[in-house]
């Protein structure tokens, strides 16, 4: 009886040491995790642990760097595809210009141009249009939507300088109508003589299949100005018995201007033309304008002195 009573208190006392030590191994467990957050995994665990952590981490930063390429690509797209170059208004005032040596009276408006857009420039000299419009181009557009007209009076012409389509400047040669520069609606309205396109970078000048020149367009103005001089003179000579013929007044050839007008047959004379004695007292009348201004004013000149 003592015996067993000895080993109840040893297996006791064996328990006891047990629930001891397994409540010690719960204590450190919970203490150790509270500080570390965890065991130390194996070496082999671990290892693919890891690793798939670093492919998590590639996977994401190929992620990002998928989407920042395609948002550089867009970006770089939309910095590379081509939009329409549209040049702001710029506002050339009116007044002379020198363009290639040659003096241009620009004026910014055009009179009854509805669209705002059309310009008008004078000059008075024989050079060919294909000369100088890109550097008028240059110089007197203030943005490519705008038309301008030159009007020649030297060779009684009427010009046409445009952009329809980026780069190319359409070039057209008209017959001067009278007075067209003073209305919008009668600009352009004579005959077409000549038409070219010119690249507005390289300056290349290509007819677009008018029968005529610019050259022969100039000669045949000019022609035309020295046959009309003529047909204007010698008819009313015979015809008109109160403008020629019937005077003989030497007095009015004494003038300091540069020329006698003969204001019905529309004739410019030199004050030394055999003519001017003749021209009826109610015709005569003297200028000093210069001869290009005057035949812009639909003069034309004496067949005699001008030949």
């Amino acid at each position: 009886m003592k015996k067993k009573n000895q080993l109840l208190n040893i297996l006791t006392a064996f328990l006891a040491a047990i629930g001891l030590c397994a409540a010690a191994l719960v204590a450190f467990i919970i203490i150790y995790t509270g500080i570390n957050g965890s065991f130390p995994s194996k070496s082999g665990s671990g290892s693919s642990q890891g690793s798939g952590t670093v492919q998590a981490d590639n996977s994401g930063n190929e992620s990002f760097g998928t989407a920042a390429l395609a948002l550089a690509a867009g970006s770089e797209n939309t910095e590379s595809a081509p939009s329409p170059t549209i040049l702001p208004d710029v506002t050339i005032e009116s007044g002379s210009y020198q363009i290639n040596g040659i003096e241009f009276w620009f004026s910014d408006s055009v009179i009854n141009d509805e669209t705002g857009k059309w310009k008008i420039a004078t000059l008075s000299n024989a050079a060919d249009i294909t000369e100088y419009a890109l550097g008028y181009y240059q110089k007197l557009f203030g943005s490519d939507d705008e038309i301008h007209a030159i009007i020649n009076y030297a060779t009684n012409t009427t010009g046409s300088i445009s952009m329809p389509q980026p780069g190319m400047l359409n070039v057209s040669v008209y017959e001067h109508v009278n007075e067209e520069e003073h209305d919008a609606k009668s600009l352009f309205s004579g005959m077409l003589l000549a038409e070219y396109t010119i690249n507005a970078e390289t300056g290349e000048v290509q007819n677009n299949g008018q029968q005529e020149s610019a050259a022969s367009v100039l000669q045949d103005a000019q022609m035309s100005q020295d046959t009309q001089a003529v047909q204007n003179t010698q008819p009313l000579q015979a015809e008109t018995s109160n403008n020629f013929n019937t005077y003989d007044n030497t007095n009015q050839q004494n003038t300091t201007d540069s020329y006698v007008l003969n204001t019905e047959s529309k004739v410019v004379h030199r004050p030394t033309c055999s003519d001017v004695p003749k021209i009826a007292p109610q015709n005569y009348d003297t200028s000093s304008l210069i001869l290009s201004d005057l035949i812009g004013q639909g003069y034309t000149t004496c067949g005699h002195c001008f030949s």
